[in-house]
């Protein structure tokens, strides 16, 4: 069983679209996740991996510095490297929405909203608020 976790922040750059021998498209992005309390400001980065039309849409309209809400599971991974065991966390998207637009990199308050899941809504060029 898992959680969903819904996480808004800053992409840190461009998203790596690439596509599996099947030819799924996949993309993965980092957001930063800024927060402040009384006198101090931490950031955490999100590794966020997107599957299918999201990762299509990521590639084409996702820019560094856009805001973005990112809804999905959280994974984990278990690597070595230099002989050390260890632990990567990543966000696999089932949803995103646009915050903010690709041309002014500022809060939009009708962000289109993308859903992987076969019933979500249909998304067009029309629905894209900074096309």
């Amino acid at each position: 069983m898992f959680h969903q976790t819904i996480v808004v922040g800053r992409v840190g750059a461009n998203p790596e679209v690439r596509y599996t021998t099947s030819g799924q498209a996949v993309a993965n992005l980092s957001l930063a996740v800024t927060e402040k309390y009384k006198d101090k400001e931490t950031t955490t980065w999100y590794r966020v991996q997107l599957w299918g039309k999201l990762a299509e849409l990521a590639g084409e309209y996702v820019t560094k510095g856009m805001m973005l809400l990112i809804e999905g599971r959280m994974n984990t991974r278990e690597y070595e490297k230099d002989g050390v065991k260890r632990e990567s966390w990543e966000l696999i998207a089932n949803v995103m929405k646009f915050l903010s637009s690709k041309k002014e990199g500022t809060s939009h308050s009708d962000g289109a909203h993308v859903n992987s899941s076969g019933g979500g809504p249909v998304v067009d060029d029309d629905d894209i608020p900074f096309n």
